[in-house]
């Protein structure tokens, strides 16, 4: 004979456990219990979410897009246990570089079409060129001659 640990059900449980039934039917009713009120707190959280990308994002482009993508990853089969949203894989990654890659190329351009950071370009000192206009009166193109300042 052996002395040590032995578990002795209340007499409370003494009945649930005779009938397989009943003890599956009392265990659905938890878990459906507890996947509604998960599910209920889960809506509950992402609507205060949403409310809170309303409020701090101008309507637009990027408000609709953050408010899409959250509700995509908030659906109830997707998990919460995901490292990396939904729609983030490499694919997506790639495509982000580029486009950073070709902004970055775009505003190098940019610099060097109208910037001189380290100033060996001369200013403009150069009188302007006076430009030829039609006459009004005449209809022939002829130059202008800047007109005095009053004064």
């Amino acid at each position: 004979m052996r002395d040590g640990w032995q578990w002795s059900a209340p007499s409370w449980w003494e009945g649930s456990t005779g009938n397989i039934a009943w003890s599956l039917i009392a265990l659905a009713a938890v878990v459906i219990l507890f996947s509604f009120l998960h599910f209920r707190a889960r809506k509950l959280m992402a609507g205060r979410i949403l409310r809170r990308i309303d409020r701090q994002y101008a309507p637009g482009l990027e408000r609709g897009r953050l408010r899409s993508a959250f509700i995509f990853n908030t659906r109830p089969w997707a998990s919460l246990f995901r490292r990396l949203p939904l729609g983030w894989n490499a694919r997506t990654r790639k495509r982000l570089r580029k486009v950073i890659a070709e902004a970055n190329e775009n505003v190098q351009v940019l610099n060097d079409n109208f910037t001189d950071p380290s100033g060996k370009i001369a200013p403009h000192t150069q009188a302007a060129v006076p430009l030829s206009v039609v006459s009004p009166e005449t209809g022939h193109q002829g130059r202008t001659s800047p007109k005095p300042a009053a004064g």
